[in-house]
């Protein structure tokens, strides 16, 4: 009995790691970044209202979410030394298509809600995080998340996805083509920062 659940347990790892390793072949789109005051600032509340802080924390240095629904300990990397190292279109497409620079998805991070993020708000938010100084990673930050077996197993079945499996990488942004009026823009705002939790409308 030990050894078929030792072996179960290694076929649910085993798959696992291979979805989470899986790579996705999402083109880069060319994006022209403005670093004048006005757009940093902007991007700085862009990614206020993104809730950006929440999971990477208020200086960006990382957060971890320990036991997280009791399937995984969870790690938002510190960014602040990461972002040097991707250009402005794979930093579009980690934001926008939950891809990162080698290939894999992320995981837990809503891409799918910032891929309703106009390429100019992409843009200003980019332009803040530019503005970033690489921080030392606290020290009590494991390296990477760690998923418990039910975790592995609701990414084998499904239940959860990563990010760019979550987005049609080729549609329109359904609430980027706000206009002008307050009440529009408040939709876009909304459906891009809070439909993640509350469900889009």
């Amino acid at each position: 009995m030990m050894i078929l659940i030792a072996l179960a347990i290694a076929i649910v790892y085993i798959w696992s790691a291979l979805i989470m390793s899986k790579t996705y072949n999402v083109p880069l789109t060319t994006i022209h970044i403005s670093s004048d005051t006005a757009t940093v600032r902007e991007g700085a509340r862009l990614i206020r209202i993104e809730h950006c802080r929440e999971c990477h924390g208020e200086q960006f240095t990382g957060r971890a979410f320990h036991h997280f629904n009791n399937k995984a300990d969870l790690v938002a990397p510190n960014i602040t030394p990461i972002v040097s190292t991707y250009s402005n279109e794979e930093l579009e497409r980690l934001i926008r298509h939950g891809v990162k620079k080698n290939g894999k998805s992320v995981f837990f991070m809503p891409s799918h809600m910032y891929y309703e993020l106009k390429e100019e708000s992409v843009a200003k938010i980019i332009a803040y995080l530019r503005t970033l100084k690489p921080m030392p990673t606290p020290s009590d930050l494991p390296f990477s998340s760690t998923f418990y077996p039910l975790g592995r197993l609701d990414i084998i079945i499904r239940k959860y996805k990563g990010a760019p499996e979550r987005i049609n990488h080729k549609a329109p942004g359904q609430f980027a083509q706000y206009d002008t009026s307050r009440i529009a823009f408040g939709k876009y705002l909304t459906m891009t920062a809070c439909s993640n939790c509350h469900g889009k409308i």
